[in-house]
């Protein structure tokens, strides 16, 4: 089965070659990444995190020409950089952040994040924010992202969590002094869609929930999202004006895509239709079209291209998540759904652009096109997999007769193993993004549970994935309870040891203790994870499947755990859980 898909559809299922483990570097791929970049001293609230503790000169500190901050960041144009070199932050908040560590965790976000999840056009957002013009940009736009993009600055510069928090706290309190008219416009959907996120790596799922539905409701309210077809068009406000036609088609895209994010990660359905606009990458064509303009190479193929591949997710969201979920009263029927699913998303592969081919050099952003695609694929399959009767069903869509559930689903699990490598092998960690923890939470459910896989195979799989964990805990406290939840799924399957787990916890403690508060108001302190981490116990009980719930189950495991961390094997890499000798090739991958 797999054979087949790696000939017929070699853009989702390229060759893959074994790769010897000791040709690797473990001891960077097992552990987290300079570690030593963070401070010590613990994030402080905002109550605590007062103005008058960074004088107003600080506003100033550090500005050299950002053109120098932006080395490494590979996928910021040369327009970008220019104008990144002239924001004023001051202009748009009064919170005393140095202005270059401002712009250094703008120019993060839109190397990192935004090719990945656009929520605004950077062009028409950078020339406003620079020009101080509030048509698409705002300050409630800046505070939002500010909250989200300071978190991925925070191994470059230690006090950017306690900016994260600050711009978060400021952000919500400008959303709740706007009227319902002024609450209308593209900069305040967009903002909170980035309300929705930062909360969310916050460990405030409630807020997030929150955010999401009120910015969706500003978005259908401008007839960008969830308009069923035949709907009024959206584009009578904006029609005849360049700016806002672009503008809105990026808003309204992003919104969806992220939407389509929440509810891979939370299994919830939110919306029932994708835009009625043009999609990011064909607007521009139309835009120059009407104006008799030169069509330009598209420079947004992967929003493109993501765009379309959650529009088929879509009808996934509804049938396993949303009202539609009656689907599977009939179990061929079920079957019979999925496989179209998976004809649609073997399309889409098959027209790929060969520039969104995955390959040494490729960017983050289509790494994590290719990763979203095989997380929707097991996703369709999963349920199959631990359907007895239905695992081993044939799939009429192939020749093979071993074309089944299992198989697909395994041949995309090896495909996302490749890809989690890869990624950890090619990108610095100043390069890389949050969104990748799909990867390695999907990736880190199938390996514990592989029987099939050698086991030295399996454990190095395992640990790469709880490094990664460790590390975006470092960026974003909700990944605590991520990574306990984790551990936690490892024990009861026996593949961590107790003396194993007891370690991986002192390492979390250590890190944990940057995010304590000096307060006791739950609101700020609390950290919830609503999503969906034992990707197996969510198909029949998603409430106990979640991150929150799985890493209180663990902290009560771990009470029979040690004070004191214990001392480290001279023998073992990192954190004593994974031995090199004995290991030949990764053949899975």
């Amino acid at each position: 089965m797999e054979f087949e898909l790696m000939v017929r559809h070699p853009i989702a299922y390229p060759i893959l070659l074994p790769v010897t483990v000791s040709s690797l570097p473990l001891r960077e791929l097992l552990a987290p990444r300079r570690p030593e970049a963070f401070g010590k001293a613990p994030l402080e609230d905002t109550k605590y995190f007062r103005h008058q503790e960074l004088s107003r000169a600080n506003m100033n500190k550090g500005d050299a020409a950002p053109t120098r901050s932006c080395a490494g960041l590979s996928h910021l144009t040369e327009s970008h950089i220019r104008l990144l070199d002239q924001i004023n932050i001051s202009f748009w908040t009064t919170f005393p952040i140095p202005n270059q560590v401002a712009v250094e965790a703008i120019a993060l976000y839109l190397n990192n994040d935004y090719p990945v999840l656009p929520l605004f056009d950077a062009d028409l957002f950078l020339r406003d924010l620079v020009h101080n013009q509030p048509y698409f940009c705002s300050g409630f736009l800046v505070a939002a992202l500010l909250a989200w993009a300071c978190q991925a600055y925070t191994p470059m510069h230690p006090e950017a969590a306690h900016y994260s928090t600050a711009f978060f706290a400021d952000a919500r309190a400008q959303w709740s002094q706007y009227g319902n008219r002024e609450s209308i416009t593209l900069s305040n959907v967009s903002a909170l869609q980035l309300l929705c996120m930062t909360a969310v790596t916050h460990g405030k799922d409630d807020l997030a929930f929150q955010y999401l539905r009120e910015g969706l409701q500003v978005a259908k309210s401008m007839g960008l999202v969830n308009l069923a077809s035949g709907a009024e068009p959206a584009d009578t406000w904006f029609s005849g004006h360049a700016d806002w036609t672009r503008a809105a088609s990026y808003v309204a895209w992003g919104t969806f895509n992220w939407v389509s994010v929440f509810s891979l990660q939370y299994h919830k359905s939110e919306l029932e239709f994708p835009p009625g606009l043009f999609m990011p990458g064909d607007v521009e064509a139309v835009i120059a079209a009407e104006e008799g303009d030169q069509v330009l190479p598209p420079t947004n193929e992967v929003f493109n291209a993501t765009c379309k591949l959650w529009t088929i997710f879509t009808a996934v969201t509804k049938a396993y998540y949303g009202q539609n979920d009656h689907i599977w009263l009939d179990r061929r029927n079920a079957l019979d759904f999925a496989e179209d699913i998976y004809r649609q998303l073997l399309a889409w592969a098959d027209g790929l652009p060969l520039s969104l081919v995955r390959c040494e050099g490729s960017s983050h952003a289509v790494f994590m096109l290719h990763i979203y695609y095989h997380a929707i694929v097991t996703d369709v399959f999963r349920r199959f997999v631990n359907m007895t009767d239905h695992s081993r069903s044939m799939l009429r869509t192939f020749g093979t007769d071993r074309a089944t559930p299992k198989a697909v689903y395994h041949a995309s699990i090896r495909q996302m193993k490749r890809l989690l490598l890869s990624y950890r092998l090619e990108f610095s960690l100043k390069a890389s993004s949050v969104l990748w923890q799909t990867c390695v939470i999907y990736v880190a459910n199938a390996t514990i549970r592989d029987v099939e896989t050698n086991r030295d195979e399996m454990l190095f799989f395992l640990h790469l994935c709880l490094a990664g964990l460790k590390e975006l805990f470092m960026s974003y406290r909700v990944f605590g309870s991520i990574t306990k939840g984790m551990l936690g799924i490892a024990v009861r399957e026996k593949v961590l040891s107790h003396q194993e787990f007891c370690r991986y916890l002192c390492r979390l403690k250590t890190i944990g203790e940057r995010y304590k508060v000096k307060d006791d108001d739950d609101e700020l302190s609390g950290v919830m994870a609503k999503w969906m981490v034992d990707l197996n116990l969510a198909l029949t009980d998603p409430e106990h499947a979640q991150g929150g719930k799985l890493a209180e189950q663990t902290d009560r495991m771990s009470e029979e755990c040690p004070e004191e961390c214990p001392s480290q094997d001279e023998k073992v890499i990192d954190t004593g859980c994974f031995t090199a000798p004995g290991v030949n090739d990764l053949e899975s991958r």
